[in-house]
């Protein structure tokens, strides 16, 4: 039994001994994985950074755009404004000159019947 125990530590050390290099590997490995995980992590919250800043720039050059289309738009409607204040003003002038021209008009026409009826008397009279 002496024999299979010391065969056993043998064993255990050759294994031991063959394992060394695997396991110096796996550290390596590790590390080196380690290494491009944090890398890539910079990499990552580099081009984060880069695209928080075009989307930053994006952002006020879209806000500038957005007040100026507000800022036209703002003209626009006090233009508007204006012009349906013009032409409530110009349908009140035109009912007020159709007024006027209905007077005159029924001015005319008594004027005309009047002439008429003096022309028809004018008639008798020479007749």
């Amino acid at each position: 039994m002496a024999d299979n125990d010391a065969l056993i530590k043998t064993l255990r050390s050759v294994i031991q001994e063959e394992l060394q290099p695997i396991r110096q590997e796996i550290q390596e490995f590790q590390q080196e994985i380690r290494q491009e995980m944090q890398e890539f992590q910079q990499e990552i919250r580099q081009e984060m950074q880069e695209v928080r800043q075009e989307l930053q720039e994006f952002q006020h050059e879209v806000r500038q755009e957005l007040q100026q289309v507000n800022g036209r738009l703002d003209r626009l409607e006090q233009g508007q404004k204006k012009l349906e204040q013009g032409q409530k003003k110009l349908q009140k002038d035109v009912t007020d000159i159709k007024k006027q021209l209905k007077g005159v008009w029924e001015d005319i026409q008594r004027l005309d019947k009047r002439l008429t009826t003096q022309e028809e008397r004018a008639v008798r009279t020479v007749r």
